[in-house]
């Protein structure tokens, strides 16, 4: 009898939950890179181009586990750029460059002193919430304006011979896992909940915040060595299942 009841609990279980209609939501950060039309000649010209890194300076406000993250970005970077077959100049070099002279430099001073055909410029490289844009499979409304956490990267190309700007791009890159940081966020409700977590539920969470960061920098280097190679990259987009609610019938 036992048995039989279980089983029947089980089906009705089963039944409810196959009753839940669930949708998959995506959530989509796009892309802006404009380069000049004629940047793809100049690279099928130069497959092995030399190249060199100018990342913002340090400041005081920047914590060390930014400036850690950042320095993992950049050196990411810098090794896919090798791999692509470019020749990768030392980024400390031209700091060191720069900071000597002044704004009195040339381009072609620093094509000199550097030795690069190619200034790579990551104007800002910010981690927080970025702008996105959420969808619903299979719904008729449009898609909404939302906020989900990311990087968002701003740089410039430069050709140093000719000291011309030759693209300017934003990219965006969600965080693979952005409800982790739902759970880890300021938030009353949810400091209490962190509260209530055991050491082992803690580590499993940042585990899962830190393994994100690195998925993210390293697609996000990937996209901007596609760039530079006049490659297309493909906007950044999560996708989840989510439960429907059921209209109202009151």
């Amino acid at each position: 009898m036992k048995i039989r009841l279980f089983a029947l609990l089980s089906l009705l279980v089963l039944a409810i939950g196959c009753a839940i209609p669930m949708t998959n939501i995506s959530i989509q950060a796009d892309n802006d890179v404009s380069m000049k039309p004629t940047w793809n000649a100049y690279m099928a010209s130069r497959p092995n181009a030399k190249i060199v890194l100018r990342v913002p300076g340090l400041t005081k406000e920047i914590t060390q586990t930014e400036m850690s993250e950042k320095e993992t970005f950049y050196n990411s970077l810098e090794r896919l750029l090798l791999q692509a077959q470019f020749t990768v100049r030392d980024r400390s070099l031209l700091n060191e460059v720069l900071t000597r002279a002044g704004a009195n430099l040339s381009y072609m001073e620093i094509r000199d002193k550097v030795d690069t055909d190619i200034i790579l410029e990551i104007v800002s490289y910010k981690t927080g919430p970025i702008s996105a844009m959420q969808f619903t499979e299979g719904a008729a409304t449009p898609p909404t304006p939302t906020t989900t956490h990311g990087v968002v990267l701003d740089g410039r190309v430069i050709m140093v011979e000719t000291g011309e700007v030759v693209g300017i791009f934003t990219i965006r890159e969600i965080h693979p896992y952005p409800d982790s940081f739902s759970a880890a966020s300021t938030d009353p409700a949810q400091q209490a909940a962190l509260q209530n977590m055991t050491a082992e539920q803690l580590q499993a969470l940042l585990t899962q915040l830190q393994s994100g960061y690195e998925q993210m920098w390293s697609t996000l280097a990937k996209k901007l060595v596609d760039v530079l190679k006049g490659n297309p990259i493909s906007p950044s987009r999560i996708t989840k299942t989510a439960y429907v609610r059921p209209a109202s019938t009151w």
